[in-house]
C-alpha cells in the first residue's frame, strides 16, 4: 500500500538536513544498528517506509546484551507479544510499548512511558524536560504555601 508514495516521500526526504545519530539505535530495516550513513541517508529512510519490519531481528541482537532495555512507540502491544521468545532466553531484556489501544489517544501515555524508561535506569535529563515550564505564580514570587 506504500509503494505509490515512495518516490514522492524520497524527494521530500532529500529537503531535510540530517545529521548522524548521537544515540546507538537498532534499525528495524536492516535488524542490526544503524550506521552514520544510513542514519543520514534519504533513500534509507524512504526503504524504511516499505520494507518489513525486522524487530524479531533487533531483539535477537538485544537478548544477547545484558541488561539491555528495549522500547517501540507505536500503537498496539504486537512488539511486546513478539519480544516473549526473546525475554525467556535473555537474563535481562525489558521490553516496552509507548502505547496501547487503551492509551494512545491519553496524555498520561508519554508520562507513563517516561516512568517505565526512567526506572529502568534510563537518565533523564529533567532540567530540560522541564525548561519550557512556566513556574506557578506563588512559585516565581518565591513564596511557599
Amino acid at each position: 500500500m506504500m509503494e505509490p508514495i515512495v518516490a514522492e516521500f524520497e524527494r521530500r526526504l532529500r529537503t531535510v538536513t540530517y545529521r548522524p545519530p548521537r544515540i546507538p539505535y537498532l534499525s528495524n530495516l536492516t535488524g542490526t544498528w544503524i550506521t552514520a550513513e544510513e542514519a543520514i541517508n534519504p533513500t534509507y529512510w524512504a526503504r524504511h517506509l516499505r520494507n518489513t519490519v525486522r524487530f524479531g531481528d533487533c531483539l535477537a541482537e538485544l537478548a544477547n546484551m545484558p541488561g539491555q532495555f528495549a522500547s517501540r512507540s507505536g500503537p498496539g502491544k504486537c512488539f511486546v507479544r513478539a519480544s516473549a521468545k526473546f525475554r525467556r532466553n535473555a537474563e535481562r531484556l525489558s521490553v516496552d510499548a509507548a502505547f496501547t489501544r487503551d492509551n494512545e489517544r491519553s496524555l498520561a501515555a508519554p508520562c507513563k512511558r517516561l516512568e517505565r524508561v526512567w526506572t529502568r535506569g534510563v537518565e533523564v535529563d529533567w532540567a530540560k524536560l522541564y525548561a519550557s515550564e512556566q513556574p506557578p505564580p506563588h512559585v516565581a514570587a518565591g513564596l511557599s504555601i
